[in-house]
């Protein structure tokens, strides 16, 4: 299934809201809007399999956006590009909950470029195993919550300004083993 959507306020190829779709095979992406999310999860629970999700342009740029939701996403890649400010992967609000196996973010051409965006105070739990997270300003932000990440790479490094990172047998993208920090050795 293919679904888009472009211009406008608010443009979403997905909107859950309260719900616990499965979504299998799944193309979703957003366009020329103010806030563009290729997947937009609000009080949702979906289990996203073989899901494409992209948003581009306009002022903020969300390939997949959960607020107070728990997805699970196996085989599933989050893109955005070129949104004048925020231009994130994933972006995680609220208490959400997410498990993430073999998803493949990246972020760029906005202010703030992150495959995995953990917003501020928030109370967010993600586990991410064989996944690739990249944002031209940092794999990763932690802003609040726990992240666990394991057998998985981090390309464009880690910012973290309170909450939990954690790092088990994953590199940088280049074979170059991280730290249980997630941070590169200084050796």
């Amino acid at each position: 299934m293919t679904a888009s959507a472009s211009g406008g306020a608010y443009c979403s190829g997905v909107f859950n809201t309260s719900s616990s779709p499965t979504m299998i095979n799944v193309t979703a992406s957003a366009s020329g809007g103010v806030n563009n999310w290729g997947v937009y999860n609000g009080s949702s629970s979906p289990r996203m399999n073989n899901v494409s999700a992209s948003a581009s342009g306009g002022r903020y740029s969300y390939g997949i956006w959960n607020t107070s939701s728990s997805p699970s996403m196996v085989n599933v890649t989050a893109r955005a590009f070129g949104g004048e400010m925020n231009t994130h992967g994933v972006t995680n609000t609220g208490s959400s909950s997410l498990r993430l196996s073999n998803v493949t973010t990246s972020a760029s051409g906005g202010t703030s470029n992150y495959g995995i965006f953990n917003s501020l105070g928030s109370d967010n739990t993600i586990t991410t195993r064989h996944c690739t997270l990249e944002g031209s300003d940092g794999g990763i932000y932690v802003g609040g919550g726990i992240i666990r990440v394991m057998q998985s790479s981090i390309l464009g490094g880690v910012t973290k300004d309170s909450g939990t990172l954690t790092c088990v047998n994953s590199d940088n993208g280049v074979a170059t083993a991280l730290l249980d920090t997630c941070q590169l050795s200084s050796l």
